[in-house]
């Protein structure tokens, strides 16, 4: 299933504070760079992230779990993505 920009960032916006989606969006370059050398990481979070899609407890708990960088690199990753699976 293929969603809309605006409908990951209401996802987004009920698990991540717009702080921090802000600033991942002003930080791409570098957090492409980043999840470029650490693509397996990101691609689990991401998938992690998008099991929790329909529960915004577990996926802000989860959240919580990472550190600042791989937060920010699963909300760009989840907004360059192309689906939810």
């Amino acid at each position: 299933m293929t969603i809309s920009y605006s409908q990951k960032l209401t996802i987004l916006k009920s698990i991540f504070q717009q702080q921090e989606i802000t600033q991942a969006q002003q930080e791409k370059g570098y957090l492409e760079s980043w999840s470029k050398q650490n693509w397996y990481q990101v691609k689990i979070d991401l998938q992690t992230l998008q099991m929790y899609t329909d529960n915004s407890a577990a996926a802000a708990n989860f959240v919580k779990s990472l550190d600042l960088i791989r937060r920010k690199a699963v909300i760009l990753a989840f907004l360059q993505s192309n689906a939810i699976s």
